[in-house]
């Protein structure tokens, strides 16, 4: 049999056995990929205020900020649901730093100072308490509901299945050995 036809019976038989496990990792993979895109779109965005001019310096940072968030997300995809306690670190972070920029912003708000003052924080703002609110989200819908910590379980026992049949499917490796 085919490895992608095993692997496709492996993913449809965890299905049939665990009702609800499909949606789950649909809705799972929607806000993981939500998560990701916007530490990029954050990330972006503290750049351009940074005034940064050199494209390496862009792209570095851009890797390098959603590095964390995309790492994070992979292993909250592939791994058990314990790996959700790492989204509670990852939503408090951004959430004590909105919390430390809200007085100063909301002055600036309050003063009258024109829009163009304050509209990239203000935008930076926003992107950082959607990314910390959908941190803390994710982290309380993966490790707070027994439904939720059944599925990831799940979830977690499929890939591991999936990821022997890719482990037998490789050829053995060989040695090196010199020619003669």
């Amino acid at each position: 049999m085919d490895v992608k036809k095993e692997m496709n019976q492996i993913i449809e038989t965890a299905y049939a056995d665990t009702p609800g496990l499909e949606g789950f990792q649909k809705r799972k993979k929607v806000l993981l990929w939500a998560l990701v895109l916007l530490a990029l779109a954050q990330k972006a965005v503290l750049i351009f205020l940074m005034g940064a001019t050199s494209w390496l310096g862009i792209l570095i940072g851009l890797t390098v900020g959603m590095g964390v968030a995309a790492i994070f997300a992979l292993a909250a995809y592939r791994g058990p649901w314990k790996v959700g306690f790492v989204f509670y670190l990852l939503g408090l972070i951004p959430a004590v730093d909105v919390a430390k920029a809200a007085g100063p912003l909301f002055m600036m708000i309050a003063e009258n100072a024109p829009l163009a003052s304050y509209g990239g924080v203000l935008l930076l703002f926003s992107l950082e308490t959607a990314y910390a609110v959908l941190a803390l989200g994710l982290a309380l819908w993966m490790t707070i509901p027994p439904r939720s910590r059944q599925l990831g379980e799940a979830a977690h026992e499929m890939g591991k299945a999936c990821n022997k049949l890719m482990k037998e499917a490789q050829p053995p490796k060989t040695p090196l050995t010199p020619k003669q």
